[in-house]
């Protein structure tokens, strides 16, 4: 790590433990609610359509996911943990 890095955290983290508590607008809370209604809609649609599926199929993604996006998510669920010190 270098010096401007540990400068640029410190003040990174300083600035945000520091900015005073903000309320959410309708406008936020209705992008969230669309956000969550996208995700639900998407996967009620693949579980209506593939629901001849057993539940293995369905649940592994019929085991035909490519590596690159598998590696990725793991990557960052791993990152994650670690910057929070657990792990």
């Amino acid at each position: 790590m270098f010096v401007g890095e540990n400068i640029t955290l410190v003040f990174t983290v300083h600035v945000i433990m520091s900015a005073p508590p903000t309320n959410l607008s309708p406008g936020d809370y209705a992008v969230f609610g669309l956000t969550l209604g996208i995700s639900a809609v998407v996967g009620i649609f693949y579980a209506i359509k593939d629901r001849n599926a057993n539940e293995e199929e369905y649940n592994m993604g019929g085991r035909c996911v490519a590596k690159g996006p598998t590696f990725l998510v793991t990557k960052t669920f791993m990152k994650s943990c670690n910057d929070r010190g657990a792990g």
